[in-house]
């Protein structure tokens, strides 16, 4: 089985350092990490199966790299991660390109195999964003 390869796009380096270090523990994952500035140049080079959009992103950016790689990069698969946000923000994340959504708390316990999950094709949203997205589903329909 190749190697999953999943970029880490964070503006803090001790974030992304964490993040890192959460991965790399898994040995079928190649991590690779980057600034929010330099992260098109990054997903055209390395072509990443998994991005982790970082907590430390300016919102406005996050919004443009997650439309972006919706439009250049359909094949990576996005795995938000967020800290106390609200559920609004993150179905509309998920309506952007976001296949996956973490909270900080769970960081830790559930990164690698979060990544793992979106990359074999499965979602990864917790329990208690269910309702919101089935409700958004039925606006939708």
């Amino acid at each position: 089985m190749p190697t999953l390869k999943a970029l880490i796009i964070d503006d803090n380096t001790e974030f992304r350092a964490s993040c890192s270090q959460l991965l790399q523990s898994d040995l079928e994952i190649e991590v690779l990490d980057c600034e929010s500035g330099v992260a098109l140049e990054q997903l055209e080079s390395k072509t990443p199966d998994v991005v982790v959009m970082g907590l430390n992103i300016e919102k406005q950016q996050h919004w443009q790299l997650l439309k972006l790689i919706q439009l250049r990069w359909s094949q990576c698969q996005v795995l938000t991660l967020a800290d106390n946000q609200s559920e609004t923000d993150a179905v509309k994340q998920i309506e952007a390109s976001a296949v996956g959504f973490i909270n900080s708390e769970d960081l830790e316990r559930l990164l690698a195999k979060a990544v793992k999950k979106i990359n074999e094709g499965e979602a990864w949203v917790p329990r208690k964003l269910v309702p919101s997205l089935v409700e958004r589903l039925r606006v939708l329909a």
